[in-house]
């Protein structure tokens, strides 16, 4: 559409628990903030894996369940 749009992607901020600083956490109970911030670890965590060399697969399963352990009810 030719806009003159520029687009600059900026590191996330987040806060001591690795939760990212969004207006939409205001809106995680107490329950949900608490497990929330293992979400960014795990996706850290599975991304340090695949790029070391891990089965992707079975990476992937290995995130799944340790979210599911952190208490995440369901993951996509």
């Amino acid at each position: 559409l030719n806009l003159p749009i520029d687009l600059v992607g900026v590191a996330t901020k987040r806060d001591h628990t690795g939760l990212a600083l969004s207006s939409r956490n205001a809106y995680l109970s107490e329950a949900e903030q608490a497990v929330a911030p293992k979400l960014f670890a795990t996706l850290s965590a599975l991304a340090d894996d695949i790029k070391g060399g891990a089965d992707i697969a079975a990476a992937l399963a290995n995130g799944k369940r340790r979210l599911l352990d952190a208490g995440f009810h369901k993951v996509d």
